[in-house]
C-alpha cells in the first residue's frame, strides 16, 4: 500500500503513515486480525508501531512475521534497525501509559 506522508513537504511516508492510512481505509476493530509481512530485520520496529497505531486505538490483533527472501544486510543496517526498534518501543510504551 502506498500511503501519503503526514508531512509531505518534510519527508516521504513512513511505516506509521502507512498504518494510519490503512486503518483509515479499512476501519479495523476488536476481533479483527492484521497480518504484517516484512523482512526479518524490520519485524521489531514494525510490530511495535502496529501495536501502537492499530491495536491500542482499534483493538485489533496484530501478527508481524519476517519473510527471508535471501536478503542480507550489513552491520550498519542492523544498527539502524535496532535504533528504530528502540524508538518504536519507546513510543509504544508512552502510548500505553497514556491510556
Amino acid at each position: 500500500m502506498a500511503a501519503p506522508s503526514a508531512e509531505p513537504s518534510v519527508r516521504r511516508a513512513d511505516t506509521s503513515d502507512t498504518y494510519r492510512f490503512w486503518a483509515g481505509e479499512h476501519h479495523p476493530g476488536p476481533g479483527d486480525a492484521v497480518l504484517i509481512v516484512t523482512s526479518p530485520i524490520y519485524v521489531p520496529f514494525q510490530h511495535a508501531d502496529a501495536l501502537r497505531l492499530l491495536t491500542l486505538p482499534y483493538g485489533c490483533a496484530v501478527d508481524t512475521v519476517g519473510f527471508d527472501a535471501a536478503q542480507r544486510s550489513g552491520p550498519e543496517r542492523y544498527l539502524q534497525e535496532i535504533r528504530s526498534a528502540v524508538r518504536s518501543m519507546r513510543k509504544l510504551h508512552d502510548a500505553y501509559t497514556q491510556l
